[in-house]
């Protein structure tokens, strides 16, 4: 079964009976490069994730912003490695900032809950309500020391990553 006008294919059901939406947006992108020094001191930072896996439907941008084609309900997936987190830091926190918007997705004393080689990892996962031409980003903020943290990139490891798609 096969739902097209005369330029798309909106969805196809195959003998598996598993649906298959090409124009669903959808998109997964991560970190390919480190970004140095851009929080510890309660700076709120936009994440970059230049490395694109896939963009269903082309409404991420390529470098940290996703548009909203249509109003729905939208999950979000956020996975950011932090280094150079010390003692001092003692709060953190991943953000899902939308529009219309804004929550945490992971909340914790950085210092207190790093590892031996002082990285943290921060990940979490939201669904939310957006309206058609909304954006949604995903930001980190450690406060408490000095702007010594780094977001963890790499070309070929998604350390950081940051994903979404329409739910409904």
């Amino acid at each position: 079964m096969v739902n097209q006008n005369s330029i798309n294919t909106n969805f196809t059901v195959g003998t598996e009976q598993a649906i298959v939406q090409p124009t669903q947006p959808a998109f997964f992108a991560f970190a390919g490069l480190s970004q140095l020094d851009v929080t510890g001191n309660n700076t709120i930072y936009s994440v970059h994730f230049d490395t694109e896996v896939f963009d269903q439907n082309a409404d991420y941008d390529g470098d940290y912003i996703f548009y909203a084609p249509v109003t729905g309900k939208y999950s979000f997936i956020c996975t950011l490695k932090m280094s150079g987190i010390t003692a001092a830091m003692n709060v953190g926190k991943a953000v899902c900032k939308s529009t219309s918007v804004s929550a945490d997705y992971c909340y914790s004393n950085a210092g207190c809950v790093r590892d031996a080689g002082n990285f943290r990892t921060f990940y979490g996962s939201i669904t939310i309500p957006m309206d058609a031409g909304d954006n949604s980003r995903c930001r980190i903020q450690i406060g408490g020391g000095l702007k010594v943290a780094d977001v963890m990139g790499d070309a070929s490891i998604s350390y950081t990553n940051f994903g979404g798609m329409l739910e409904c």
